[in-house]
């Protein structure tokens, strides 16, 4: 994995997008507001027809989210601040490792 520039840029623009978003429908009393910053993130993927190449990217980039999560939840809570850290450590590496795919999945996972 080599993370590059861009890796840095897309993992702040995630974070950062989905924290802004959460962060309003928090002040707007939405009882889901971390669907919202899943929203926001589904801006920034693509889709891919490569089922098999997909799926085995998914499962790899759901191990790695799960012990981001883990760390960073049990840092920083289950909280809009755990879950920036989470958001930001998982989409710079789904970007390094090209999983991009990936991050919207997982990240709904780990929000729950």
């Amino acid at each position: 994995m080599q993370i590059r520039g861009e890796h840095l840029i897309m993992g702040v623009k995630a974070a950062l997008g989905a924290s802004v978003a959460i962060g309003l429908a928090m002040l707007l009393g939405l009882e889901y507001a971390a669907t919202a910053g899943i929203i926001c993130i589904l801006s920034l993927m693509g889709t891919k027809g490569e089922t098999l190449r997909i799926a085995r990217g998914r499962l790899l980039a759901l191990l790695v989210g799960a012990g981001i999560a883990a760390v960073c939840y049990r840092l920083l809570g289950f909280s809009l601040l755990g879950f920036t850290a989470y958001l930001f450590v998982f989409a710079v590496a789904c970007y390094a490792c090209r999983w991009g795919y990936a991050l919207t999945l997982v990240s709904v996972l780990m929000s729950h």
